[in-house]
């Protein structure tokens, strides 16, 4: 697929496996004409000679011929194919399954990863982007839609020549096992994780069902042609976690798991042994035990901080799709328990020391391991690139529940934390209005290895908190009953938690999230004006149980550097007339860096700044959010798509504010944001001075949700219903549009529906880090948008 410069393209794959047509023709050749933002197609220096003959409409094939589909169609579904005849048996399939691999490379040709030419036109650039959507129109079957990003794997480092061979930092990469001998040095992707914590719900009231999709590395190599003896590996360890935390283990072998892509059902993966019909699910997908590493030497036994001798990981990737009542299906990704990097554990036997079993949980950072180029290392905490770990704070960065609807109607936010680890934790959750006032702050105590689910509903209108949990709540066989790093208030604050919010307070709670004024504030403006209640809500780990919110200095003393929590949202709309449909991520997961030590202690940090920088008085090293964002969109169109941005951005208010100044947060300039359409014709919303006078500069409050065709975001100018959004959220100095922009926060979710019945959300990608310097307005060449 040929990409002009800021060019996006959408490939149905019902389109190429049963119609045989690859992409339609606009957008994947060479010759189609840039938009007046990007340089001529022949302009990237890294692409091969062959380039420009190899990537025009007459070499690049649009049509897949019959004979061909055929054979791929066979081996997508009854397995056997022209060139591979697999043995009498072998799994059969009415659905095609797989997975898809998409690689920058330097010209266009039909070699593949198996392939060793194919290593000679690898690229280096971090540039692509991407998300996916699985539609099940069939009202007896699916009847809803889920989607995700891709699992976006970056090069280290990153440019380069076509197929350069460089020493990359990493112990092994992405492509590791498909590099003949001669390439060893050719790949310098990321490798995957292979730990993931993986939460479901089967059954209920709502008739549940959770499905993991799950890819997996084999250990075949690129030499083995059609043997693929030895592919299917069994998995080392899956431990289910039910909603009070009894652990039921499954060790070893699983025949029917394959190597590379699979589904399987929560209970059928993994039965249960309780009546509960949530929980979380711990999946190990390294290959098992000693034996199955024996054979490749890149599983040989590594030290793990000298205590529990684990293996270099098998890659893999889980992804959770849950479906109910045949019009709700959500996906989002697993959080993994370390990275690519970390030698993850293996099973039980081979993770035990002595007679103790080391526990599940984060993968602790590995401080003495410093790799050998540049400053890159194989620590968890080295980063300000925001990942799905284990974290000490949890950003929800819109809700929106319906206070006047009844509850089989009314619109709400389901939000969902697990504790990883096996001891105690105590998760703050304060809820703030779309101008940044904290309205209400309560805690969640969860025992080890716990779950815990909140309706915002049930808070909101209600009145109801989860407050089940506390210091004497029975825990699992695998949780300990303490926490070093608790202050001693604990054990009195923590022993009653409230289980419901008086009626005065809970009144003044609904008034400021939907009129923007409370009883202690008066007339102060606190918050927009609204149908519904919405804002945005902030999840922490702290030392002790209270109600100080982030906004209160004294709550710094409180804070903890733990990175244990893990959680997803649902956003669901029953209402037949206005949504049918439901569709959820995770939430933002917020490090700690460096991680651990007691409450409140000032530790020095390599961060520029933190995510609570302007509340904490230099107490807080969470990682710091970034600012520019690539957000898909579809408007319009035959279905009448509808694209919304779920959009939070840093609130400026000072932590001794009071009542004041939150009504500066209802309308935060930002930079600019740019539409390129599915032409990569673009359209800005920068401020010009035009006939005489200045036109606004765009602005949006701390947290909202706007749709694509929003009256301050670039309008539609052509006739396509589909492109890409590049949003700049950092703020802008007033009245100065020639200073640099501030270092202002953000975050950024597209969300996506059609007909009544189809919903999906995904995070935008972020275009750089919370360490990366704001950006200036950009033009066409001397101040292009990049990465």
């Amino acid at each position: 697929i040929f990409l002009t410069g800021y060019d996006v393209q959408a490939i149905n794959l019902q389109d190429v496996l049963v119609r045989g047509v690859i992409a339609p023709p606009n957008g994947t050749t060479n010759t189609v004409r840039p938009g007046i933002r990007s340089l001529p197609n022949n302009a990237n220096p890294n692409f091969l000679p062959a380039a420009t003959q190899q990537c025009n409409g007459n070499s690049i094939p649009r049509i897949i011929p019959a004979s061909l589909l055929n054979d791929v169609m066979r081996a997508l579904t009854i397995r056997p194919n022209a060139q591979c005849q697999y043995p009498a048996g072998a799994p059969a399939s009415s659905m095609a399954t797989g997975y898809v691999t998409i690689d920058l490379v330097a010209t266009c040709t039909l070699e593949n990863p198996l392939s060793p030419a194919y290593w000679d036109t690898l690229l280096y650039d971090n540039v692509l982007t991407g998300d996916w959507e699985l539609v099940a129109p069939n009202p007896a079957t699916g009847n809803y839609a889920e989607g995700n990003p891709m699992v976006h794997i970056r090069a280290i480092p990153e440019g380069g020549n076509a197929g350069s061979s460089l020493e990359s930092p990493l112990p092994f990469t992405f492509y590791d096992r498909l590099l003949p001998a001669g390439k060893k040095r050719t790949d310098r992707r990321q490798p995957l994780p292979s730990t993931f914590t993986a939460r479901f719900i089967e059954g209920g009231t709502g008739s549940f069902d959770t499905d993991l999709l799950i890819w997996r590395e084999g250990a075949a190599g690129a030499d083995r042609g059609c043997d693929l003896t030895g592919n299917d590996l069994p998995i080392a360890e899956l431990v289910r976690f039910d909603e009070r935390e009894n652990a039921t283990v499954r060790i070893g072998t699983d025949g029917t798991l394959g190597v590379a892509s699979s589904v399987r059902t929560a209970t059928t993966f993994f039965p249960p042994a309780t009546e509960d019909v949530a929980g979380w699910l711990y999946v190990n997908l390294n290959n098992g035990g000693a034996a199955s590493y024996s054979a490749n030497s890149r599983y040989d036994l590594v030290s793990d901080s000298s205590t529990v001798r684990g293996f270099r990981q098998s890659q893999g990737w889980v992804t959770t799709r849950m479906a109910a009542e045949g019009r709700y299906g959500v996906a989002f990704d697993a959080a993994s328990l370390g990275n690519g990097c970390t030698p993850s554990p293996a099973s039980p036997e081979l993770r035990s020391v002595g007679a103790t079993l080391h526990p599940i949980g984060p993968a602790p950072d590995r401080t003495t391991d410093v790799l050998p180029a540049g400053n890159v290392t194989h620590r968890n905490d080295d980063s300000c690139d925001i990942a799905l770990l284990p974290a000490a704070t949890l950003l929800l960065p819109y809700f929106q529940v319906d206070v006047t609807e009844g509850r089989n109607e009314a619109m709400t936010t389901l939000v969902t934390v697990v504790n990883t680890s096996n001891q105690p934790q105590i998760a703050r959750m304060t809820i703030w209005t779309d101008f940044g006032y904290p309205v209400l702050t309560f805690d969640v105590f969860l025992t080890g290895y716990d779950v815990q689910a909140v309706n915002l509903y049930d808070v909101l209108v209600d009145g109801r908190l989860p407050g089940s949990g506390s210091q004497s709540s029975p825990r699992g066989a695998r949780s300990t009953g303490d926490n070093p790093h608790f202050l001693p208030s604990a054990q009195t604050s923590c022993t009653t938690l409230p289980s419901s919010i008086p009626a005065a307070l809970l009144a003044d709670v609904r008034a400021t999230l939907q009129v923007g004024h409370n009883t202690a504030c008066g007339q102060k403006r606190l918050g927009g004006t609204h149908e519904a209640a919405l804002g945005y809500v902030t999840v922490d780990v702290v030392a002790t149980c209270g109600a100080r919110s982030p906004r209160d200095p004294e709550s710094a003393g409180e804070l903890l550097f733990d990175n244990v929590l893990t959680g997803d949202y649902q956003l669901v709309d029953p209402h037949p007339g206005t949504g049918n449909f439901a569709y959820g991520s995770p939430l933002v997961h917020i490090r700690a860096i460096p991680e651990g030590g007691n409450a409140g202690a000032i530790v020095p940090t390599k961060l520029t700044r933190t995510f609570y920088q302007r509340l904490s008085n230099g107490v807080d090293r969470r990682q710091p959010l970034p600012s520019t964002f690539a957000a898909r969109y579809i408007q319009g169109g035959g279905t009448s798509f509808q694209t919304s941005f779920a959009v939070w951005r840093e609130a400026g208010t000072q932590p001794h504010a009071g009542c004041t100044g939150y009504l500066d947060n209802a309308g935060m300039t930002y930079v600019e944001a740019v539409r390129f359409d599915e032409r990569e014709n673009p359209t800005t919303n920068v401020p010009d001075i035009t006939i005489g006078f200045p036109i606004p500069e765009p602005t949006l409050p701390a947290s909202s949700l706007i749709t694509s065709s929003y009256n301050e975001l670039p309008p539609l100018e052509s006739g396509d219903v589909a492109g890409w959004m590049y949003l700049n959220l950092a703020t802008t100095i007033e009245g100065d549009s020639s200073a640099a922009p501030l270092p202002n926060q953000a975050w950024v979710v597209t969300t996506m529906s059609a007909e009544g019945r189809y919903g999906v959300a995904f995070d935008a990608m972020a275009l750089g880090n919370g360490c990366s310097p704001p950006r200036l307005s950009s033009d066409s060449f001397a101040q292009p948008i990049r990465p």
